[in-house]
């Protein structure tokens, strides 16, 4: 199955990322999973420069092509597109798919954003795994294409999003544990405002600046109304 080229980039009508055949050689099946693969690797594919080589291990049948050549299509769109061509192992160089080597002793620092696609591939497989079997797509990846963009656009600013969004549900647990000590998601978060400045979108931490409302003061109870002799009792008391 060498002359198979695949094409992974944004379903038009969806907005989501979506593997196609156009040669229409494979199977819905074969290409769900494949389609699953390639979406753990999106991210450091459409970082890498045209030519570079995917070799599948994962999952997929064992029928289906473990190499493509992949060229990136419209790298400045939201969704760029993958070209994914098979190809047979004889063609693939030793050198390409030689395992990267031990770090040394002093590595150097990691690239800004490595441990974001790391993060995100994560995010890959719990969209793939929220979907099921069903052939529509799970409301995680319209949310993974998002992060997907946030990450190729801003990677710091993608950082600061995700702590603030744990300060969030920090503040929430903590409100729901009813703990009677001091609630340091909110110094937390002013903290992060600080640091952060116009990086973050404004509002986004406003919920957790702004102090809580005041309980609604419970009205007063009017003491109970004595009961009043009727107009007969009270004239005949004064006969």
């Amino acid at each position: 199955m060498t002359d198979l080229t695949l094409r992974y980039g944004e379903d038009p009508a969806t907005g989501l990322p979506r593997l196609e055949d156009p040669g229409g050689a494979l199977d819905p099946a074969d290409l769900e999973a494949l389609r699953r693969e390639v979406d753990r690797h999106y991210e450091r594919l459409v970082g890498g420069p045209d030519g570079q080589l995917l070799a599948l291990n994962g999952s997929s049948p064992g029928h289906l092509p473990r190499h493509f050549r992949v060229a990136v299509q419209d790298r400045s769109r939201r969704t760029p597109t993958l070209v994914l061509e098979a190809v047979e192992v004889a063609e693939v160089d030793e050198g390409e798919v030689t395992p990267e080597p031990p770090p040394a002793e002093a590595p150097a620092p990691a690239p800004p954003g490595r441990w974001q696609v790391e993060f995100l591939a994560e995010v890959a497989e719990v969209a793939a795994a929220a979907r099921g079997d069903s052939t529509t797509r799970s409301p995680l990846e319209f949310v993974l294409g998002d992060l997907r963009a946030l990450l190729r656009k801003d990677p710091r600013k993608l950082t600061l999003l995700l702590l603030a969004g744990y300060l969030h549900v920090g503040d929430t647990l903590w409100q729901r544990s009813g703990d009677p000590g001091e609630n340091r998601y909110v110094p937390a978060a002013r903290a992060l405002a600080e640091v952060a400045g116009a990086a973050l979108p404004e509002g986004v931490l406003d919920a957790l600046l702004s102090p809580p409302p005041e309980p609604p003061a419970e009205p007063a109870v009017p003491p109970p109304r004595q009961k009043e002799p009727g107009w007969l009792r009270e004239f005949f008391s004064f006969c």
